[in-house]
């Protein structure tokens, strides 16, 4: 086998340089057509492209997995809203039963009492002063149980009295005495006046019973006169 000596022309390292720069230049200068026209570079035949790892499988279980923690989460909420509802209605005190009252019942009005005219004179057992007269005008009765006198003085002397009422008594005919409720304690009578006075018992009148008034009048350090009545009836 013949031996080619080394070209003097070609040194062993241009001949290498010239061999890789042969090699590279090729291919750069394809490379570089390919992105200057825009064309896609021609796949391999033969070769299949790596496929993509499928995910479907991985949100399907990511979201497993969101649905069990959003569930999970709701649950808690509720037992939460339900301890803070049971704590509210522990906290808030039992409303009070309003107590049902009867009603007020409305005094029935009470029929108006009868006044009975008399003009019964009272009889002037003890005067020391005979020109004041005395007479029992009226009387009148209501269902209460009271009963009132009318009583009227008049005066005929020559000047004005002022009286003071000092005893009042009335007596049935078994001589009970009656209680009395209330009186005017003193009656001024001017000259040629006659004025009138309301004394209340405690009495329902009986019918077919008799009854004595009588009443001490005075006008101090001036006179003292005692009054009677005739047996009487209300009727």
């Amino acid at each position: 086998m013949d031996e080619f000596p080394p070209s003097q022309d070609f040194p062993a390292k241009e001949r290498n340089r010239s061999i890789e720069e042969d090699l590279l230049q090729p291919r750069y200068g394809q490379d570089l057509n390919l992105y200057e026209e825009g064309d896609k570079p021609e796949p391999i035949r033969g070769h299949r492209p790596p496929e993509r790892p499928q995910r479907k499988g991985f949100w399907i279980a990511a979201t497993i997995v969101l649905l069990v923690i959003a569930t999970a989460l709701s649950g808690t909420v509720v037992v939460l809203l339900i301890r803070q509802t049971t704590s509210t209605s522990q906290n808030i005190p039992p409303k009070a039963t309003p107590i049902a009252r009867p009603p007020t019942p409305t005094p029935s009005p009470s029929p108006p009492s009868s006044t009975l005219t008399m003009n019964l004179q009272l009889i002037c057992q003890h005067c020391e002063q005979p020109g004041v007269v005395a007479f029992i005008k009226s009387y009148s009765s209501d269902p209460t149980g009271s009963t009132s006198l009318t009583v009227t003085f008049t005066n005929q002397t020559n000047s004005a009295v002022d009286m003071k009422v000092d005893t009042i008594e009335l007596l049935d005919q078994n001589g009970n005495l009656v209680p009395i409720l209330s009186s005017d304690p003193y009656v001024r009578v001017s000259v040629g006046q006659t004025v009138p006075t309301i004394i209340n018992f405690r009495l329902t009148p009986q019918p077919g019973t008799k009854y004595t008034f009588s009443i001490v009048m005075e006008e101090a350090n001036v006179f003292a006169n005692f009054y009677q009545s005739p047996a009487f009836s209300f009727s």
